[in-house]
């Protein structure tokens, strides 16, 4: 049907809406079959030529990017929030870190009553003297 449709009808728009209308007809009638298949019943070279598969591949891909985008918001905002609250932890710990130090306490006492990361205190500088 699809050939004689490219045969006989001359208005390209009418014969693009009726070749259109026959592929998602076969498509969704013979839904086992491979795209191949379908193709070769259409009279195509490969089913990627027709206007159906192209439609049908760009609303899937635009489907595809709006879930990607989703996901990767909300994993941004997982990890925004994970790296928030440990900030949160690493400025308390050296808030009581200091107020250790300035109450007398060794610096290794006031690392292990704090919970602070001895690591932290070389990327600070000024660190470990009290205020």
């Amino acid at each position: 049907m699809a050939k004689l449709a490219r045969q006989e009808i001359s208005n390209p728009t009418l014969r693009d809406e009726i070749i259109k209308l026959i592929e998602e007809m076969v498509i969704e009638r013979f839904p086992s079959l491979s795209p191949q298949e379908v193709a070769q019943m259409l009279g195509f070279a490969d089913l990627k030529d027709t206007r159906a598969y192209q439609e049908i591949f760009a609303e899937g891909k635009q489907e595809g990017k709006q879930e990607g985008k989703q996901e990767g918001k909300q994993e941004g905002k997982q990890e925004g929030k994970q790296e928030g609250k440990q900030e949160g932890r690493n400025e308390k710990a050296r808030e009581v870190f200091d107020k250790l130090l300035r109450r007398g306490f060794s610096e290794q006492e006031a690392l292990e009553l704090s919970g602070l990361d001895p690591l932290s205190l070389s990327a600070d500088s000024g660190a470990g003297t009290p205020q």
